[in-house]
């Protein structure tokens, strides 16, 4: 009979740790589909207001994944100016718009030496279409770009890819469906960068940076959509902050010795108007290397939940001599965001975390960005994140 009862515990232990092991992320997280709540700061003047849909990935598990710094490959660039301006329809360019411009003649352009700075060595690439609009400039460009730095030798910065279609001074009427938007943006793309899906639409335009439309605000200005990154089919979460606020480029010699330059976040978008795309632009690209971890332990969103209360309302008290000083969370997101290795500054990996975002309130000013994360926590381990510095 005893042999029989141990026989039945070591099965019962082996089908809980198989069923342990099994859970989806959803299961994991204990997430319920909406969360409310009202919490305030220890003087009661600081109020953070919850009522969110919670975003949960479909899948059996996040890895944590290590990830590096890359430049774009100048293959990449030849091939997006086919994609954009036409196989055959581009130029290189050699010194562009300086006194010593000139055509680059060989047959496969590559990046050039752009002299040197405070910052170290810039190196750029320049194609453009050969029809030119009424500046003299070609009405297509496509650019890209990136320093080496002088602090940190081999590091690489100031990572971008821009595109640009300045066929007039109003480029966001006539634009046709969402879905055909979505549909256009997409499909120069996807050849050249297989890894980066389509996320979402901004659906508030007149607060965009990087506009090149020279006229009029939101109505006027098209679509802007955004792609990310998928780690194990989970979004990288796209959002404003730039993620290495504290890097000092400009004033080298002011950074301490041991300092390691944070990554700034891999960032997406094109924008599309007048059944065209006008602007691509992507920076800071990344690489994903091997998986650390293939299924990271996550805490119950309870917990998480139990954090934010506590710290969120502390965060915004430094504005309570307003005579309103808030925070609206709509939504809270589990995803992706690269970090730091701790005590290996100079790796990263893909971390998931929770984001909260929503609308902040200061007297009679709103501020509503979609993209911005008002509060992050470390999915793992409850860490609070400050998505500008990135850690």
């Amino acid at each position: 009979m005893k042999k029989t009862l141990a026989i039945v515990l070591i099965l019962c232990s082996l089908l809980t740790g198989l069923s342990a092991h099994a859970q989806t992320v959803s299961e994991m997280v204990q997430s319920p589909s909406h969360v409310t709540g009202e919490y305030t700061s220890p003087s009661g003047r600081t109020t953070v207001s919850v009522d969110a849909e919670v975003v949960v990935p479909d899948v059996a598990a996040m890895p944590l994944v290590e990830v590096h710094q890359r430049i774009f490959d100048a293959q990449e660039v030849r091939d997006l100016a086919d994609a954009l301006i036409g196989q055959g329809e581009w130029r290189a360019y050699l010194n562009f718009g300086s006194r010593n411009q000139s055509f680059d003649t060989s047959p496969l352009p590559d990046y050039q030496v752009e002299g040197e700075n405070v910052i170290g060595k810039p190196f750029g690439m320049v194609l453009g279409g050969e029809k030119m609009d009424s500046d003299r400039l070609p009405e297509k460009i496509l650019s890209a770009a990136y320093t080496e730095l002088s602090l940190e030798k081999g590091r690489k910065a100031l990572i971008t890819l821009q595109y640009q279609f300045r066929a007039g001074d109003n480029l966001g009427r006539n634009v046709g469906s969402k879905e055909d938007a979505i549909a256009l943006a997409a499909q120069p793309l996807r050849a050249v960068f297989p890894d980066m899906h389509f996320h979402s639409m901004d659906n508030r335009l007149d607060l965009d940076t990087h506009r090149i439309s020279r006229i009029g605000g939101k109505p006027d200005y098209g679509y802007r959509i955004y792609f990310t990154r998928r780690v194990a089919g989970v979004p990288v979460t796209p959002v404003s902050q730039q993620g290495n606020a504290d890097a000092n480029y400009f004033f080298p010699a002011q950074q301490p010795k041991a300092y390691q330059y944070p990554l700034p976040n891999e960032r997406l978008f094109v924008d599309v108007g007048q059944d065209s795309i006008f602007q691509v632009r992507y920076d800071n690209p990344l690489r994903v290397g091997e998986t650390l971890q293939p299924k990271a332990q996550l805490m119950p969103l309870a917990q998480v939940l139990d954090i934010f209360a506590k710290v969120c309302p502390i965060k915004y008290a430094s504005h309570e001599g307003a005579s309103n000083n808030a925070v609206f969370i709509n939504r809270v997101v589990l995803g992706y965001m690269h970090m730091q290795m701790k005590d290996q500054p100079g790796r990263y990996q893909m971390v998931p975390v929770w984001d909260f975002f929503g609308v902040r309130t200061i007297d009679r000013e709103r501020y509503d960005d979609a993209y911005s994360s008002l509060f992050t926590i470390n999915a793992i381990d409850g860490t609070v994140i400050d998505r500008n510095y990135g850690y």
